[in-house]
């Protein structure tokens, strides 16, 4: 059975709009003992809405108060139930916490609550770089080479290949129609020759 529940709170009292009607219960019951059924008298999903405006041509002036609330309206379509049911919600939270070596004071530091000092974290951050600066200094010509500290377990970085390819292609045509190519080209041979750009 698929149910739509919503709670909203109005003066303390928890009211809730239901999309399925309990079939079981005192206002079934009720509504046997005067020979009413309702319209539909099947479990599942509601299939239509009908809107106030359209409602009120439909209701054909019977309607039955039922003891626990509910109110029975005869309309064309047949009998149906609007209103809240009287209902008990009793709610059962039981905590425990069985530790054998914590300390009363560990239940209230920001750690165990997953907060943490950012002066912590860089001081971790620091001592990481130093750490990785120690195992990685070398000297190659009277001079220190430490190597780049990469972050572990990240994918490579992609060579764009085929998107650089497409783009000179298309500037290489632009060039061409602007009649601009051959001023391109000498450039570079002229960077070329100056050893500026290398091939």
């Amino acid at each position: 059975m698929w149910t739509l529940e919503i709670d909203y709170p109005t003066s303390g009292v928890r009211d809730k709009t239901s999309a399925t009607i309990r079939k079981q219960g005192s206002h079934f019951k009720e509504l046997r003992d005067y020979n009413i059924h309702l319209a539909e008298d099947l479990d599942g999903p509601i299939e239509i809405l009908i809107g106030a405006d359209v409602a009120g041509k439909l209701i054909t002036g019977n309607h039955l108060q039922l003891k626990n609330g509910i109110t029975a309206i005869e309309t064309k379509l047949g009998w149906m139930v609007i209103g809240r049911a009287k209902s008990e919600n009793i709610s059962l939270l039981i905590t425990s916490l069985l530790t054998t070596s914590a300390c009363i004071t560990d239940l209230w530091t920001l750690d165990s609550l997953g907060i943490t000092d950012p002066s912590e974290k860089k001081v971790e951050l620091q001592e990481t770089a130093r750490q990785h600066f120690l195992d990685t200094v070398e000297i190659e010509n009277d001079s220190y080479v430490v190597s780049l500290p990469w972050i572990e377990g990240r994918l490579p970085l992609p060579d764009n290949f085929e998107l650089s390819e497409k783009r000179l292609h298309k500037v290489v045509k632009r060039l061409k129609t602007e009649g601009l190519f051959e001023a391109y080209v000498a450039v570079f041979k002229e960077c070329l020759e100056e050893n500026i750009i290398e091939k």
